[in-house]
């Protein structure tokens, strides 16, 4: 019997259908696992990308950080250099003012070698701030991006390096003007402090030249603690006014110098212990008043009004000559300090008239104890209790 081994059409065409959706199956699962590994690549190369501009940016904060710091550190250092060099133009004003009227001139040598060793420091070491890297974080690709953030380290601690080596330049120099101006103090304060003993070794200074040093004394003792331009004009000026007082005492003295010398010196010593603060100068001659020849004394004082306390005391050499021998030239002479103290106590008693002053200057000299010849009463009379009293208050 015939057999038809062939399959029908129903039978064999399953198996075709099969192998076309397994092999459409292994390319749908091969192109999915190219799909999954480029997604892992790409996701990857973002991440590694991401992480390579947050490392770049870090680097290039730092340097603007740096690069911050050192404009600051090179801008101070510029100020301290500034500070420095106007300190040392104003000591060299100051050391080269001739102070030997006023003080020793070794007082300015502290001042002198404080400025010395400032000038002597070297400048700031500033140099022109390194230029950036030429990179940014546009770039996409990882190993361009971390040699870019490795050079803007590099320039980061090149930054630092100068920047502290400005900040240390800096601080010396500040230290050193802080010398220079501690000096300057201490000079300022060493020359007003000097118008004491210039006042008592020259104690002959007409009364001008002493008021004229003393407005110029005063004006000092305002400058100390402020060592500026402002007070070197007033340490010439100071100074100026000292050589003045001294010049004036050494010409007075030598006008009465000679055989009374001494005793004149000894007069007038006196005179001003009685003085109570009132300026005396004085002039010597053989005959004062009409007063001087034959075994008399001579006074005159001469009271200017409306300026402060101070006479001019006119003395015949006689009173210097017999002044440690007799009692009278004393009670003359503090007859005559009577008339220079009305200067000071003039809301007490102002004399209007000549008689009046003798009166006061009178007693003056009575209620400071000299009641006897020389005082005024044997010319001028006795004044009154009252008026005595009234003079006994004035010191």
């Amino acid at each position: 019997m015939d057999t038809d081994d062939r399959v029908s059409p129903d039978e064999g065409g399953a198996p075709a259908p099969r192998g076309r959706r397994g092999r459409r199956l292994r390319r749908f699962a091969a192109g999915l696992a190219i799909m999954t590994v480029g997604a892992a690549v790409l996701s990857g190369l973002g991440w590694w990308s991401a992480d390579a501009r947050a490392r770049y940016a870090e680097a290039a904060t730092g340097y603007d950080e740096a690069r911050a710091a050192y404009e600051d550190a090179a801008e101070e250092a510029a100020s301290a250099r500034r500070d420095a060099d106007e300190a040392v133009r104003l000591a060299a004003r100051y050391t080269a003012i001739d102070l030997a009227p006023a003080v020793d001139v070794a007082v300015a040598d502290p001042l002198e070698r404080a400025a010395e060793e400032l000038d002597g420091l070297d400048e700031p070491g500033a140099s022109v701030e390194p230029v950036a890297p030429a990179a940014s974080d546009d770039s996409a690709w990882p190993p361009a991006l971390d040699e870019a953030g490795a050079a803007l380290d590099v320039a980061s601690r090149e930054l630092d390096e100068r920047a502290d080596a400005l900040e240390a330049d800096a601080g010396d120099l500040r230290e050193a003007t802080d010398r220079v101006e501690s000096a300057g103090d201490e000079l300022v304060a060493e020359i007003a402090a000097s118008r004491t003993s210039l006042e008592a070794a020259n104690p002959s200074a007409r009364n001008a030249d002493l008021l004229a040093f003393r407005a110029a004394a005063d004006a000092m003792a305002t400058r100390v603690g402020r060592w500026d331009a402002e007070s070197a004009v007033q340490v010439e000026s100071y100074v100026a006014a000292a050589a003045v007082l001294a010049a004036s005492s050494a010409a007075e003295l030598q006008e009465r110098s000679g055989g009374l010398d001494g005793q004149r010196q000894d007069v007038e010593a006196f005179a001003r212990s009685l003085a109570g603060g009132v300026l005396l100068e004085f002039d010597w001659a053989p005959v004062v008043n009409g007063y001087g020849g034959g075994g008399s004394y001579g006074g005159w004082a001469t009271v200017p009004d409306d300026v402060a306390p101070q006479a001019t005391i006119s003395l015949s050499d006689s009173i210097a000559r017999d002044w440690a021998t007799s009692a009278i030239p004393r009670a003359v002479v503090v007859h005559e300090v009577g008339h220079a103290m009305s200067s000071k106590c003039r809301a007490l008693f102002a004399p209007s008239t000549r008689g009046e002053s003798e009166a006061w200057a009178t007693a003056w000299a009575i209620g400071m104890g000299y009641d006897g010849p020389g005082n005024g009463e044997s010319i001028y009379g006795r004044p009154s209790a009252e008026l005595i009293g009234l003079a006994a208050t004035c010191r």
